[in-house]
């Protein structure tokens, strides 16, 4: 359970599921007054204790889907350096490490576990272990 960061809401606690979703808010008690139900891409619904449906967040909560910042007035979340559009269920900025996490970049080598060299190299190849930026996949 995290602490909520809004002072009026400093009794409250948010509970969560095993991917990072914000599920519930609780109060010290352990009563949950509001609720949070994801769509596969993070649109977003709200509900009270009882699942009564709400039209937004009572308690202006802000993280939701994933642990990412979800910002009321565009419908987006805010993670990091872009934003996530869940009705589409894409970002709408480019990566800004300049790296794109798609099969086309990924290559599999069954000889040795090395980066993509260039996008050229990646289209040609089967997936890989290890994305273009080193990481492990």
């Amino acid at each position: 359970m995290l602490a909520l960061n809004d002072t009026t809401d400093a009794n409250m606690s948010r509970k969560g599921s095993p991917s990072g979703n914000v599920t519930a808010i609780a109060d010290t008690s352990g009563t949950v007054v509001e609720r949070y139900d994801y769509d596969p891409y993070g649109k977003v619904s709200f509900f009270n204790g009882s699942w009564t449906s709400l039209s937004s967040s009572n308690y202006d909560q802000d993280v939701l889907f994933a642990g990412y910042r979800f910002d009321v007035e565009s419908g987006l979340y805010h993670v990091r350096f872009r934003m996530y559009h869940p009705t589409l269920g894409r970002w709408l900025q480019r990566d800004p490490t300049g790296c794109e996490f798609r099969s086309h970049r990924v290559r599999r080598d069954f000889r040795a576990v090395r980066a993509c060299p260039d996008e050229a190299a990646a289209y040609n190849w089967p997936a890989c272990e290890v994305d273009c930026v080193g990481a492990t996949v």
